[in-house]
C-alpha cells in the first residue's frame, strides 16, 4: 500500500465515535502512540485475500470497496466502507486471514491501529468488547437480510432492494465521495 503517512493527535471525527467511550485516558494515550493516518489515492490496495490482519481501520473520509475476485477474474464487490466506519478487523478476531480485498473506492482518508494493540485493549476493556460485538452483530443481522432478498425475491426485487440498500447505506450529502 502506498501512501502519505501522518503522525496525528486524536482524530476529531473520532472524537465524537462510539468506540472512544470504551477507552480510559491511558488507553486512548497508547492508541494515539500507535495511530497512523494514511491518505490515499482512488483504487489503492489497502489489503488482498489471504494476507495476514496487521490493523484495524477507521474510514475518516471517503470510501473502502471490499470485494473477492471470482475464478473469473471478476471482482464481486461485497460492500463498502464509509466514513465514521471500522474495518478490517473481522479476520484478526477469527484469527484468520482476509476472506476478500479492501480498495479505495476513491481518495480515502484511513487511521490505522496496530491490531495486536487493539486485541490487548479488547482484553482490558469489557465494553469495547460489547460495541465490537455489537457491530459484528449488526453486520451479520444485514447480511442475512441481504441473502434472503437475493436469494428469494424476483430480479426487480433484488434489484431495487440493493438499490435501497445502498442508498441509504452510503448516501450522506456531507460525504463528496458518496457513492
Amino acid at each position: 500500500m502506498k501512501q502519505m503517512i501522518i503522525q496525528n493527535p486524536w482524530s476529531p471525527d473520532l472524537v465524537s465515535h462510539p468506540f472512544r467511550e470504551a477507552f480510559t485516558p491511558e488507553q486512548r494515550a497508547r492508541l494515539l502512540a500507535a495511530q497512523r493516518e494514511y491518505i490515499l489515492p482512488k483504487d489503492e490496495i489497502i489489503y488482498r485475500q489471504d494476507d495476514a490482519p496487521r490493523y484495524l481501520y477507521y474510514v475518516m473520509e471517503g470510501n473502502v470497496r471490499i470485494y473477492r475476485e471470482g475464478r473469473t477474474e471478476r471482482a464481486q464487490t461485497l460492500r463498502f466502507i464509509g466514513p465514521g466506519e471500522i474495518f478490517g478487523y473481522r479476520a484478526a478476531l477469527a484469527d484468520e486471514h482476509y476472506a476478500a480485498n479492501a480498495a479505495t473506492h476513491c481518495s480515502t482518508t484511513l487511521l490505522a491501529y496496530p491490531i495486536s494493540l487493539v486485541r490487548r485493549l479488547l482484553d482490558e476493556s469489557p465494553r469495547l468488547m460489547r460495541l465490537i460485538l455489537q457491530q459484528l452483530a449488526r453486520e451479520l443481522g444485514t447480511a442475512d437480510r441481504r441473502l434472503v432478498t437475493l436469494t428469494q425475491g424476483m430480479l426487480r426485487e433484488r434489484m431495487a432492494e440493493t438499490l435501497l440498500y445502498l442508498h441509504s447505506t452510503y448516501a450522506n450529502p456531507t460525504n463528496h465521495h458518496a457513492i
